[in-house]
């Protein structure tokens, strides 16, 4: 049995069992009760087993009488030897709802490993020898080599960067994975499988995806990123010397690194003025201003729309098919980039077909990721005649997947038993319910939000008090540092995952 517990002091112990040459890891929950007394419980490392940890947890924290005392935390480690020398990664579960993937810690002087683990009522950092031992508003810090002070402030700091408070409205692409999914990889995770797209779990997903946009004929592919998704599907429907066209704060425009022209071979975006949602008339101005100067300018070529926009905005389904209706006269296929393909669906209240092939669209980007996947899209032609072309771009773009089965698990347990849409009514619910609290606190909405993502002004007072306890999320048009009274407009984005207490917490704030 390892033990990294150099000292008295109460360290992260038997963080794995070795028997027989064999290592056990598992989850590890850690509390003090009431008494002060120091307890444990281990539990299978298995989206099951992780998710009794979490009942678990939520448990103790309706039964123990003081929060202060509770020190929760859960640890999945990889192996004893990357953990006792800090090259590995440190596999963090924050017990609140979020999971988090960090470096592995500096070395101490004495050779031992250093670890923080996070928890929703407090910090521990333990270092694997004797030390002074810290307790701050729920903060535990055994550290010899620091100060209380300073070891306070380094709380701080991961309070602020890391969201101990878990105000965390950064983006959607930062939660954690569902514990359903983490368990269907677990499960996928069992023996051997055809590589390449030819396992059986793709065979049913191709399926259960067709029923789901009512297309029995799409050809589904997976691929890892929302923005290889959406490049070389563009890519497929695109030739080099053509222009596509898209919103001026589209993903493909401002977040994507000009994949798209990379992967297309030239082919340029030719920007609608909007600043957020295209209309039909913008759109046919810009495709009527190309293929005037024959030989020498791009000739047409697709048309890409994001829904939800990337200003929280959804295009109703008249203000699809509007759009569809004009590239179709000038006979230019229509991409919609999905990244909340399933956000934008509840908020319409509308099926994937009548979002997709039935308003006109050629192919989808359909995102999870941002929904609770770890890291899966899908690319979906209607008209199957693009599949093999599609099939040569990703190849050659890198980005077909030998262990496909791992993108497949994620995807097939992110759409059973309607997953996809509990996840985005969640998320969209929160947003809601943040909406209606900044709007009670004088918040100026810059956009209407229609689905888990807010643009809204607050006065910068507000924002330093929300950093300064934690919370994360983006300024939009000034720095924190200035005049309390000026207003700042920033991005709030809400997760499935986020609960309305940490909301309330937040709003408190400002």
């Amino acid at each position: 049995m390892f033990d990294n517990n150099t000292s008295g002091q109460s360290g992260i112990s038997k963080i794995a069992n070795q028997v027989n040459g064999k290592k056990y890891l598992y989850w590890r929950l850690q509390w003090s009760d009431d008494s002060g007394k120091r307890k444990c419980k281990n539990f299978p490392r298995t989206g099951e087993g992780m998710a009794r940890a979490i009942e678990f947890r939520d448990h103790l924290c309706s039964s123990i009488k003081s929060d202060d005392s509770i020190v929760a935390r859960i640890a999945a480690t990889t192996a004893v030897a990357e953990v006792l020398s800090g090259t590995g990664l440190d596999l963090s579960l924050d017990l609140s709802r979020s999971i988090m993937s960090t470096p592995a810690p500096p070395l101490a002087p004495s050779g031992k490993c250093v670890s923080e683990f996070h928890g929703s009522i407090g910090i521990s950092l333990w270092r694997g020898t004797a030390g002074q031992q810290i307790r701050h508003n729920g903060l535990t810090t055994t550290d010899p080599e620091r100060t209380p002070a300073e070891a306070l402030r380094r709380f701080d700091v991961c309070r602020q960067r890391r969201g101990t408070n878990l105000m965390y409205f950064a983006s959607d692409n930062s939660g954690p994975v569902h514990p359903h999914i983490l368990q269907a990889l677990t499960q996928a995770n069992t023996g051997y499988a055809m590589s390449y797209g030819a396992d059986t779990q793709m065979e049913t997903l191709r399926d259960t995806l067709r029923e789901v946009f009512e297309a029995p004929e799409a050809a589904v592919y997976l691929v890892a990123t929302g923005t290889a998704a959406n490049a070389l599907a563009l890519a497929t429907l695109s030739q080099p010397y053509q222009t596509v066209f898209c919103s001026d704060v589209a993903h493909i425009h401002e977040d994507e690194c000009n994949a798209p022209e990379f992967y297309s071979g030239g082919a340029k975006l030719t920007l609608v003025p909007c600043g957020n949602k295209m209309t039909a008339q913008g759109l046919r101005k810009a495709i009527e201003t190309e293929e005037t100067r024959g030989v020498h300018g791009p000739q047409r070529g697709p048309v890409a729309i994001s829904q939800v926009t990337e200003r929280g905005s959804v295009y109703s389904l008249e203000e699809l098919r509007a759009l569809t209706a004009v590239a179709a006269e000038f006979g230019l296929p229509v991409h919609l980039d999905g990244a909340r393909f399933a956000n934008a669906m509840v908020a319409l209240d509308c099926t994937a077909a009548e979002m997709s092939w039935k308003a006109g669209v050629d192919v989808v980007s359909f995102g999870g990721t941002k929904n609770g996947c770890m890291g899966v899209e899908a690319v979906i032609f209607f008209d199957p005649k693009h599949a093999w072309e599609f099939e040569l771009r990703r190849k050659r773009g890198a980005h077909l997947f030998s262990k496909n089965r791992y993108l497949a698990a994620q995807m097939l347990a992110y759409l059973q038993q309607d997953l996809w849409l509990d996840n985005a009514q969640r998320a969209n619910g929160n947003s809601a319910y943040l909406a209606e609290g900044l709007r009670q606190a004088g918040a100026e909405f810059l956009h209407r939000p229609e689905a888990n993502m807010i643009f809204a002004s607050l006065p910068r007072a507000s924002h330093q008090r929300a950093f300064d306890a934690g919370a994360s999320y983006h300024l939009w048009d000034a720095p924190l540092q200035g005049p309390g009274d000026e207003r700042i407009g920033a991005r709030f984005v809400c997760d499935w995952s986020i609960s309305r207490e940490q909301i309330d917490q937040f709003l408190a704030l400002i």
